[in-house]
């Protein structure tokens, strides 16, 4: 699908100029090193309270919470029907009269989805066969709602690449949440602990990004405006949507088939792929989106180097990255949650695999709302997301085992059909594609053949979990060195350029 021309690049939208002082590459990787220190920041706070969390509150608990959240995170992605993207793709800066327009449609659609999810509350309760939770389900409407609120403004941080802001927003944020849930949990809440310092971390979240962007609200609908927003932010959102139903809809299939103990133990098993890889990936799309736009303007081969470039730095870290996690499953579940995690273990194995497999289309999605056309990769993820949601419905009576094997089988041929599909729509072809992820093959290579044998032949323990880490290090360095020795050279010039430049 192609923007209608009310949302053109060229239509009532600031252009960046193309001999701007500075340069594309280095706003990039100073914007993602930002935005690493926000998300990476913010989901080690959080990482580290589920560690002290999951010794306290049973898996039950978290897998109330997971059920919840499963739901709310389809309300998230419709939140603002995509007009804080359409925003980011204008390029228009500061707070003029299309701002206010998304702010007032966005206040629009937060109070409405709110409210439609509160009458629904009962309903999606009894789905997972937790009804005497429907408070919890509640209550995570409410949330709902304090993130609506935020939404524009996170926006407009990204827009105009004030990363830095952003960090302080989402590292404050999960500082609260981390705190209140831990003295509460120690207090005996329970699952209320998880809700309140969910609550009380986005209600901080929310406060400081207003305060950042110091955005005054004035409530107006432009209707040329709403126009050019919505026939962005539909397609774009839609796309978002079927992403969404292809990463979550297995814990509302876990939840409502298995029970919340099950997706309690199912959704530990994504907790530490999540925070190390699929972070990166949500660090990268915060990042890209604004700069594929910005790139778009200087032409069409700035933007494609720009995504090959993007395809080899984020494999060169998530295929070494996720095959360490997987050796390294059963250690870090004894180690690190305890014993009575033990069932998580050969899910969170599947699932690292399948998160680094997943990295493949994370470079080239956000180029094509970039380029304008969301519609076309929606055709694409669209059917590939059915058949997902349709094996997780075969094989959920054979457990928790059985869908993340699912996932890493569809994942495979999903990216597979991603680089037909970048190679056909943007004139690179597949070879160039693959030959972009062959430093992190090399890497890969390098942790099987060091970390491999110590998982074989040691017992689970610190010992094991030590070795299996510092194997795959010296494994992934090795296998670079060996296979693909100048992206170590263009690593160190991208970490240089985040250094202030000499007089």
């Amino acid at each position: 699908m192609n923007l209608p021309p009310s949302i053109s690049p060229t239509h009532d939208v600031e252009e960046v100029e193309v001999h701007d002082p500075e340069p594309l590459t280095g706003r990039a990787v100073r914007s993602f090193a930002w935005s690493a220190l926000s998300f990476g920041g913010s989901k080690l706070v959080v990482f580290v309270s589920t560690i002290v969390l999951a010794r306290i509150l049973t898996p039950g608990d978290f897998g109330t919470v997971a059920a919840a959240t499963a739901v709310i995170v389809f309300f998230d992605v419709v939140l603002d029907l995509g007009i804080g993207a359409a925003v980011i793709y204008e390029q228009q800066g500061g707070v003029t009269n299309r701002v206010q327009t998304a702010f007032t449609l966005n206040v629009i659609i937060t109070v409405s989805l709110t409210a439609i999810g509160m009458l629904a509350t009962p309903a999606i309760a009894a789905f997972f066969g937790l009804s005497s939770h429907e408070n919890v389900f509640r209550a995570l409407f409410v949330y709902l709602f304090i993130r609506g609120m935020g939404q524009l403004q996170d926006s407009m941080l990204q827009r105009d690449l004030r990363f830095a802001r952003r960090a302080t927003v989402e590292i404050t944020r999960a500082i609260a949440r981390a705190a209140i849930s831990i003295v509460l949990a120690a207090a005996g809440y329970g699952v209320w602990a998880l809700i309140v310092g969910l609550l009380a971390g986005e209600l901080t979240g929310t406060v400081l990004s207003w305060v950042m962007v110091k955005f005054w609200p004035r409530f107006t609908l432009d209707r040329q405006v709403v126009r050019a927003l919505m026939g962005f932010g539909l397609a774009y959102i839609a796309l978002k949507l079927v992403d969404a139903i292809a990463i979550d809809s297995d814990y509302l299939v876990v939840g409502h088939r298995l029970g919340a103990t099950e997706l309690g133990f199912y959704s530990m098993g994504y907790r530490l792929p999540e925070l190390a890889l699929m972070s990166l990936y949500w660090i990268f799309g915060a990042v890209a989106f604004p700069i594929y736009s910005q790139a778009r303007a200087r032409g069409r081969d700035v933007s494609l180097k720009a995504m090959l470039r993007a395809l080899r730095l984020i494999t060169l870290f998530s295929f070494p990255a996720g095959v360490l996690l997987a050796l390294s499953s059963r250690d870090i579940i004894y180690v690190v949650f305890s014993a009575k995690w033990a069932p998580a273990i050969t899910p969170m194995v599947l699932i690292s695999l399948m998160t680094a497999i997943v990295s493949i289309g994370f470079s080239s999605g956000d180029l094509f709302p970039a380029m304008g056309k969301p519609g076309t990769l929606l055709i694409l993820n669209a059917p590939l997301t059915a058949l997902l949601v349709i094996g997780y419905i075969i094989f959920v009576p054979y457990g928790i085992v059985a869908i993340a094997a699912a996932h890493v089988v569809m994942s495979l041929a999903a990216q597979g059909a991603r680089l037909l599909l970048v190679s056909r729509m943007f004139g690179t072809s597949v070879l160039e594609q693959l030959r972009a992820m062959w430093p992190g093959v090399c890497a890969m290579a390098g942790v099987i053949l060091l970390a491999g044998p110590v998982r074989l032949f040691l017992p689970h323990g610190l010992l094991a979990l030590a070795l299996l880490l510092i194997c795959g290090l010296v494994g992934a360095v090795a296998g670079l060195r060996a296979g693909a020795r100048d992206t170590m050279f263009e690593v160190r010039s991208l970490v240089g350029s985040l250094l202030p430049a000499r007089a």
